[in-house]
């Protein structure tokens, strides 16, 4: 008897895992409420590239920073990895088996996409606008503030880039591909971020769901 309760459990809990990793199919978007947006990978590290023309006015503060761009993109990671770009064995173990801090990177990209990044694999996503504004406010709430103010950290490493404090904590398995993937599922693509450790499982996982647009090529582009 407890053999076969034991069996009925696992039965309903592999039922569940499955469910959770099954992509329900995505409805027609009427093109006059389409929205465009862009995943790149450069091997490592993700992002997520937003044109300015499709950004919903207000849904992120951070905008207002670079108002000559084309293109916004967003990454998140480690602070002290991404930010101060410390790369000892102890903030590599830091990131890995602790919480720590993080930050957002903001690039200003002026012109075509693939020109600024001519080595990140890129795919394109078309989701309605309701979906694109609810993946913006998602990223928008990552950026930490402080009497109303974005805290700014200083400058990137691409361009007039800048750096921000963000809200959530860096460790694995909360790592920024699995970042990117929760914030993709609020932009209505059917990603399961906790299989999305790395960067080669997300963007796998996103080609399902987007055109491709441009092949990896290594050394990837930083950002």
């Amino acid at each position: 008897m407890k053999v076969g309760v034991r069996l009925a459990v696992f039965a309903v809990l592999l039922a569940l895992c499955l469910g959770g990793c099954t992509a329900a199919p995505r409805k027609a978007i009427a093109s006059s409420d389409a929205a465009k947006f862009y995943v790149m990978g450069n091997g490592w590290h993700t992002s997520i590239a937003i044109p300015w023309s499709e950004l919903p006015v207000g849904s992120i503060r951070a905008a207002a920073d670079f108002p000559r761009a084309d293109f916004l993109v967003f990454g998140w990671g480690d602070g002290d990895f991404y930010v101060n770009r410390k790369k000892s064995p102890w903030v590599i173990f830091k990131a890995v088996a602790l919480p720590t801090w993080s930050a957002m990177h903001v690039i200003n990209v002026r012109g075509p996409l693939t020109a600024a990044f001519p080595r990140s694999e890129i795919l394109e996503a078309t989701i309605s606008r309701r979906k694109l504004e609810q993946m913006c406010r998602a990223l928008d709430h990552e950026f930490v503030t402080k009497e109303g103010k974005l805290v700014r950290l200083g400058s990137g490493f691409v361009g007039d880039s800048q750096f921000y404090l963000a809200r959530s904590s860096y460790y694995v398995p909360n790592t920024c591909n699995v970042w990117t993937a929760r914030i993709l599922r609020e932009g209505g693509l059917p990603l399961t971020p906790p299989l999305a450790l790395v960067s080669d499982d997300l963007m796998w996982q996103t080609r399902k769901h987007t055109r491709f647009i441009q092949p990896l090529r290594k050394p990837g582009d930083p950002y």
